[in-house]
C-alpha cells in the first residue's frame, strides 16, 4: 500500500480523533499523526474509534508540523477555503490520482482544526492544496467526515480495475530516492546563503529573496527532490558560491 501519514492538526476533539482513526482502518490507513491535539486517549475518543483503538493508541504526537512531515517527501493541506494567499492546486480525485501515480514518495495528508480548519502559514508549509467539492449551500465538511472522503478516494483510486494496491507498490530502492521535507528545508536553508552571496535580498517594498525561497521550496515540494538532484544542488552552488567569493576563477 502507498506510504501514507494522516496529519490532524490541532484537533479539538476526542471524538473526532477518535473517528478519523476508525475511518483511516476502514481503508488500510494506520500511520496517524497528531500536532498539539487535546488528549485523545479518553473514554470519548476510544467509543468513537471503535475498532480502531490500536490505530489510536499509536498515534504519534508531534509539536509542530514540520516536525510531523519530516519525514515525508510530499504534503498535502486539505482546506476548503481559497484566498490570495491559498494555492488552490487540485481536487480530492486528482490528488488521489496524484498519489496513486507517485508510489515511490511519502504523504502526509494535513487537516486543520474542526473550527478553523488549517491556516495560511500552515498551509504554506505544504507543497499543495487539496479541496474537497461540496455544496455551496452547506461546504464545511466535519473533520472525521473529511479524513474518510481523503482515505476513501486514495483508496478507490488504487483499487481500480486498471491498477490495484500490490500493483501500487514502489521498489524500495526508487521509495527511498526521494528526500524527505527535512532535507528539503536545509536545502532551502543552503540556497538563501548561496542566493545572499549573490546579492539576492529584500527590500522593503520587494521581498525578492523571500519569493524565490518560496517559488523553490514549492517547486521542490511539488516535482520531489531525489537523492542524485540533491547532490547536484549542492555542487552547483558550492560552485557559486566560490565564484561569488572569489575563491573559484570565473
Amino acid at each position: 500500500m502507498i506510504d501514507l501519514s494522516i496529519v490532524l492538526v490541532s484537533p479539538q476533539g476526542a471524538a473526532n480523533i477518535g473517528a478519523a482513526a476508525r475511518a483511516m482502518k476502514n481503508f488500510g490507513f494506520c500511520d496517524m499523526r497528531l500536532v498539539d491535539p487535546v488528549e485523545h486517549l479518553t473514554s470519548e475518543a476510544y467509543t468513537w474509534a471503535l475498532g480502531a483503538k490500536d490505530l489510536l493508541e499509536s498515534a504519534k504526537v508531534f509539536s509542530s508540523i514540520p516536525e510531523a512531515v519530516g519525514d515525508r517527501n510530499h504534503a498535502m493541506a486539505f482546506t476548503r477555503r481559497i484566498g490570495k494567499s491559498r494555492r488552490g492546486d487540485m481536487l480530492l480525485d486528482e490528488a488521489a490520482l496524484f498519489i496513486r501515480s507517485n508510489p515511490e514518495k511519502r504523504f502526509a495528508l494535513l487537516f486543520g482544526r474542526e473550527d478553523k480548519g488549517l491556516n495560511n502559514d500552515q498551509v504554506e508549509m505544504c507543497d499543495c492544496v487539496v479541496t474537497i467539492p461540496t455544496s455551496e449551500m452547506f461546504p464545511s465538511i466535519n473533520l472525521a467526515q473529511s479524513v474518510i472522503l481523503a482515505c476513501h478516494a486514495v483508496y478507490a483510486k488504487f483499487n481500480e480495475n486498471t491498477v490495484n494496491v500490490a500493483a501500487g507498490a514502489a521498489p524500495e530502492y526508487l521509495r527511498n530516492e526521494y528526500i524527505s521535507h527535512d532535507k528539503i528545508a536545509k536545502l532551502i536553508v543552503r540556497l538563501e546563503k548561496t542566493l545572499s552571496a549573490l546579492q539576492y535580498e529584500d527590500e522593503p517594498d520587494n521581498p525578492l529573496k523571500t519569493k524565490i525561497l518560496n517559488q523553490f521550496s514549492r517547486l521542490f515540494g511539488r516535482a520531489g527532490v531525489m537523492q542524485r538532484d540533491l547532490q547536484m544542488f549542492e555542487g552547483l552552488m558550492a560552485r557559486i558560491d566560490g565564484v561569488a567569493s572569489g575563491k573559484l576563477v570565473k
